[in-house]
């Protein structure tokens, strides 16, 4: 009677996940992946410097995350300022240097401004972000644009009352575009 060798599935079982594996990444082209860009409004609402990097590379869709941060002094109103910043995660599908842009993500943004002669007022907008657009970046870095409808949804929070906790004072709702210029690093 022949017999059978305890350690023929487990062999079996790992020779069939090490070709199931080797199939599936399907190769895709270098890319150059950092990118830094300035966009004007979509995200960040008036203006944002950003960062973004290509987190995943595939053939046909990449995945990015990007950050950024704003930083708005209006004067002659109060002193008036705003400070905050986006981030968003964006699945980019297309080859070569053209993409369709879909993201979502948030964006925080920070308002202080004087009320009369010896108090401020604070306020916090936290809206979510969603991304439709296009978007050209080449494979080997160089010039980057991008063009989008980045409708915002949020909530503004007054912090001027401190012993009552933020009091939420009004949802709004911002149809926006977006455009970035800016420079992905060989």
């Amino acid at each position: 009677m022949k017999t059978k060798n305890r350690y023929t599935p487990l062999i079996a079982a790992f020779l069939l996940l090490a070709a199931t594996a080797s199939f599936a990444q399907a190769p895709s082209e270098p890319i150059s992946r950092n990118t830094f860009f300035l966009e004007l409004g979509g995200n960040g609402m008036f203006y944002s410097l950003n960062y973004d990097r290509i987190l995943l590379n595939r053939d046909t869709w990449k995945l990015s995350g990007r950050v950024g941060a704003l930083y708005l002094p209006l004067f002659g109103a109060g002193n008036r300022q705003m400070v905050g910043g986006p981030v968003e995660i964006s699945y980019l599908r297309g080859r070569g240097r053209h993409f369709l842009e879909l993201g979502l993500g948030g964006t925080v943004l920070y308002d202080t401004y004087a009320l009369g002669s010896n108090s401020r007022i604070n306020d916090l907008a936290v809206m979510a972000v969603a991304r439709i657009g296009y978007r050209h970046q080449k494979p080997e870095g160089g010039f980057f644009y991008k063009v989008g409808f980045t409708p915002l949804l949020g909530a503004l929070y007054n912090a001027y009352y401190p012993e009552r906790g933020p009091l939420l004072l009004a949802p709004f709702a911002y149809p926006l575009v977006g455009l970035g210029l800016g420079y992905t690093l060989k």
